[in-house]
């Protein structure tokens, strides 16, 4: 699933391809995007597929499925949420990535405090 910000220039859609277009004053394509990716509405329309060797669903079938749609506000709102989440799950320098190396640098650190020992003096 991609969001496309620019305008259309001399696109080339292939079959089984499509190119979703919201409504801006009743849709953000962030928040579609997102709605698309929820596990029920994903499941709805993969039950869609249709075809031979190249599969696909028909445009029939897609506009079929309901989809729920809060206010836009609202829509702007859990998008903003779930952009941070997904950076903090996702992100290489922050976010659960980042932790996991700080953890095992710190982890290393206090494995070899730990494993270096002072040699006691021999005595002769």
């Amino acid at each position: 699933m991609v969001v496309i910000e620019d305008e259309p220039i001399n696109w080339n859609i292939k079959e089984g391809v499509y190119s979703i277009k919201p409504r801006t004053d009743i849709l953000d394509s962030h928040c579609l995007r997102y709605i698309l990716m929820m596990s029920n509405i994903r499941n709805a329309y993969l039950s869609k597929i249709a075809g031979g060797t190249v599969k696909s669903i028909p445009m029939a079938q897609m506009k079929r499925i309901e989809i729920p749609l809060p206010p836009l506000p609202e829509q702007r709102r859990i998008v903003k949420i779930l952009d941070s989440f997904d950076m903090l799950c996702n992100s290489m320098t922050k976010g659960m990535p980042g932790e996991i190396a700080l953890r095992k640098q710190q982890y290393e650190y206090y494995r070899d405090k730990l494993l270096t020992f002072k040699r006691k003096p021999e005595v002769a």
